[in-house]
């Protein structure tokens, strides 16, 4: 899944660069509100835990994680984003991960992800440093102190608990972010 995304990220970076940005600023927020109520929903995903715990190879899974991994690869390079609500949804729906392990994972993909989007936009764009390095600090800063805060978190409490906290955090920003896009779109 990890070289699908990959390799679909650059591609996506790259069709981003000739679309609009009207267009990728309403998707991603639209999808952030999507992804939780998905999780307010269903905030616990223990019931497919027993499922997962035995690790198999058969042609559905195999196409299922090579489906995902391109569109979310994509998607990352489309919207310029590390893809970890996506990669959330499918290992916690599609392949029955616990919260917490699928919470990891999508982590990890998500860092290298970010990083090729991220390259992949400057390329096309060199401008954006130097336009906006004082953000690009502040997003660095904020977002390493809140991952910090957020792992330690998620290793105390349930996993019903990290579902509800996630759900939260993702319709909470959606839903202040979507009128205020759209009352500045106009």
């Amino acid at each position: 899944m990890l070289c699908c995304i990959v390799l679909l990220c650059v591609m996506g970076s790259y069709m981003a660069y000739k679309m609009e940005n009207t267009v990728l600023s309403a998707f991603m927020l639209i999808l952030t509100f999507c992804i939780g109520i998905r999780f307010l929903i269903k905030p616990d995903t223990t019931k497919k835990q027993a499922e997962s715990n035995a690790i198999y190879w058969n042609w559905k899974r195999v196409a299922v994680l090579l489906f995902f991994g391109l569109t979310i690869g994509f998607g990352t390079g489309f919207v310029g984003s590390g893809g970890g609500m996506m990669m959330l949804v499918v290992f916690t729906a599609f392949l029955g991960y616990e919260r917490k392990s699928a919470v990891g994972t999508s982590t990890f993909i998500m860092t290298l992800t970010a990083l090729i989007g991220f390259m992949s936009h400057v390329w096309m764009h060199p401008a954006i440093i130097l336009q906006k390095w004082d953000i690009l600090l502040i997003c660095i800063f904020m977002t390493t102190i809140s991952s910090l805060f957020a792992a330690q978190f998620a290793n105390r409490v349930s996993n019903r608990m990290v579902g509800l906290a996630t759900s939260s955090i993702l319709t909470a920003l959606s839903i202040i972010l979507l009128p205020l896009y759209f009352y500045t779109a106009r």
